[in-house]
């Protein structure tokens, strides 16, 4: 999760998508109890920001941002583990200024597969042999409006729906490369990665030899098709004439998002250049239809890591 300069239309209030935070204090249990209950409710709402060092109207409040800024952005990933069993990496760290005041924001990514539920309780010490509790074991956070509270039924439902969106969008990208693959072509299908590492599956050895029995290594440029190149041409397709995306921006992402780190997304041959799935061409896709200047943002991010070289 790196952390950049960033210049920022400031939304005018609160809202779904939205938090502003006076203050973060990293010493404190309680500020760190009720930012994670934000960021909880924020992905499995579909995503948003937080700003830090901004009161309720969105005004400076002379936070000293710095001190986020030294913190490890992997304490946040850990945090969130530590009460959702979860390791939650979509959140990113950037900086901000209004005049002389200085802010932290955090962009939220959604929340995929299963809602983040706490596993034990937020419960913090606000004064000597006094407790207070941000969020309760078993409970699974959603924002309404401007709050962060435990999720209804149409909560839920919200959640299923966007995952049946996201679901139907990779099979229909599928679809549409089964449709458009070379005559001859076959359809593999492969087990997630991950997927057998709980146990549970047996053990095969992996050969090359086109003869062996079904069980064989799957070709990379199956799983992960598109080179730079190929995946720019992808991304702008289906854009289909909206803000295009370059090179430069998808360089500047894959830095920014430590893609490298993401073998559903990235992969680097031995010999070759590196190359990218779908799941990376949906992920960017997701991100321009939350923020429709991401693309713009990534290319002034990546001239300022060009001038730092």
């Amino acid at each position: 999760m790196p952390r950049r300069p960033q210049k920022d239309e400031i939304p005018a209030s609160e809202s779904r998508a939205v938090d502003f935070k006076a203050a973060f204090a990293p010493q404190n249990p309680g500020d760190w109890c009720e930012l994670i209950k934000d960021i909880a409710a924020m992905a499995n709402s579909g995503g948003g920001r937080i700003f830090i060092g901004l009161d309720d109207d969105g005004k400076p409040t002379g936070w000293d941002s710095s001190i986020l800024v030294a913190v490890d952005p992997a304490m946040i990933v850990d945090k969130l583990a530590k009460y959702t069993g979860e390791h939650f990496a979509g959140v990113i760290i950037t900086s901000g200024s209004i005049g002389p005041s200085k802010y932290c924001r955090l962009d939220i990514a959604a929340a995929e597969g299963n809602p983040l539920a706490f596993e034990r309780p937020g419960t913090y010490e606000v004064s000597p042999g006094q407790q207070k509790t941000s969020f309760s074991k078993g409970t699974v956070y959603f924002r309404h409006g401007a709050k962060s509270e435990p999720g209804t039924g149409k909560d839920l439902a919200q959640f299923i729906a966007r995952e049946i969106r996201r679901t139907r969008n990779t099979w229909l990208s599928g679809i549409r490369r089964v449709v458009t693959a070379p005559r001859g072509s076959q359809v593999v299908f492969s087990t997630p990665a991950g997927a057998i590492a709980g146990g549970g599956g047996k053990g095969i050895r992996i050969v090359d030899d086109p003869r062996a029995p079904v069980f064989r290594g799957v070709d990379a440029d199956i799983t992960h098709p598109y080179r730079l190149k190929e995946l720019v041409e992808e991304v702008n397709r289906r854009l289909a004439g909206r803000a295009r995306i370059g090179r430069n921006e998808v360089l500047a992402i894959r830095k920014a998002h430590e893609v490298e780190r993401k073998p559903g997304w990235f992969h680097k041959p031995r010999f070759g250049s590196p190359q990218y799935s779908d799941s990376f061409v949906e992920y960017l896709l997701q991100e321009r239809a939350r923020d429709e200047k991401v693309f713009e943002k990534a290319r002034a991010a990546y001239k300022t890591i060009s001038k730092k070289k």
